[in-house]
């Protein structure tokens, strides 16, 4: 959104994942996790991710929680 600003690193992931999306980049660990979970999701899956790494990831490879790094919000 307008106004969120994302850690330098964290916003580079976010472009890379775009291309992944797009297919111009291989998709990395963190981009095919995230596409199992929606995939099964949009088959009417629930699905939940729990635990204290579950927002960042064990090796910060998820990054299914952003923090806006102007006002720390998730």
């Amino acid at each position: 959104p307008p106004g969120y600003v994302l850690h330098g690193r964290v916003q580079r992931i976010m472009d890379d994942r775009a291309k992944m999306a797009k297919g111009e980049l291989d998709m990395d660990w963190g981009f095919a996790e995230t596409m199992a979970y929606a995939s099964l999701v949009d088959e009417g899956f629930d699905c939940r991710v729990t635990g204290q790494d579950s927002g960042r990831g064990t090796f910060f490879h998820r990054h299914a929680v952003l923090h806006n790094q102007a006002n720390r919000q998730e």
